[in-house]
């Protein structure tokens, strides 16, 4: 006997719901990321325009749950605008063995981390899953392709590289599309939501 799992027609759509970057705090970033690229460790850099902040990843859907989830987000209480700023390099699960390198925020940070315990709840209450690890305000850089610790010389760089962007105001969330691409991902906004 089968489950009693509802059956949906048609494609799965990879989405997550995110804060966007403005773009000249993402060009910022993108220079930064090219002055890195000699470094090597095996680092491979993100695009600009593919750097966000990921408040709940929602994985791939039916269309329905998609909709679902946009129709719940529109409904969710508002917090409120509130600044945040990028600072500093880190790396996960720590930066001498580094997978993804980071970037972190600070500023209303505790503005923030209820915004994405919010997201979360929003979308699991539509049958995406329940997320496993707690929050963690960043903004992911680069991945990298090796195993292993990365060179010492890599990561004293890193640490000391002088990164820091000026506070910008919050007022909106998006619910992105993603599709990976063999030129990388490109993500399509779905559809914003003021808070």
């Amino acid at each position: 006997m089968g489950c009693c799992v509802p059956q949906f027609a048609g494609e799965l759509i990879r989405s997550f719901i995110c804060i966007e970057i403005p773009d000249g705090h993402r060009a910022k970033l993108a220079a930064w990321a090219e002055e890195q690229r000699g470094l090597g460790g095996g680092i491979r850099w993100l695009k600009a325009e593919t750097l966000h902040i990921t408040l709940k990843f929602c994985g791939e859907r039916p269309q329905e749950l998609v909709d679902a989830l946009a129709k719940r987000l529109a409904e969710m209480k508002k917090c409120g605008s509130f600044e945040i700023s990028l600072k500093g390099v880190g790396g996960f699960p720590k930066l001498e063995k580094a997978r993804i390198i980071w970037t972190g925020i600070e500023g209303e940070t505790e503005k923030l981390c209820v915004l994405a315990k919010n997201a979360a709840r929003l979308a699991e209450s539509c049958g995406m899953d329940r997320e496993e690890k707690a929050f963690t305000p960043h903004v992911t850089l680069g991945r990298r392709t090796e195993f292993g610790a990365l060179p010492e010389n890599v990561v004293s760089a890193l640490r000391n590289s002088a990164l820091k962007l000026e506070p910008w105001t919050v007022d909106e969330i998006v619910l992105m599309r993603s599709r990976l691409l063999p030129s990388g991902a490109q993500y399509t906004p779905i559809k914003r939501f003021k808070i």
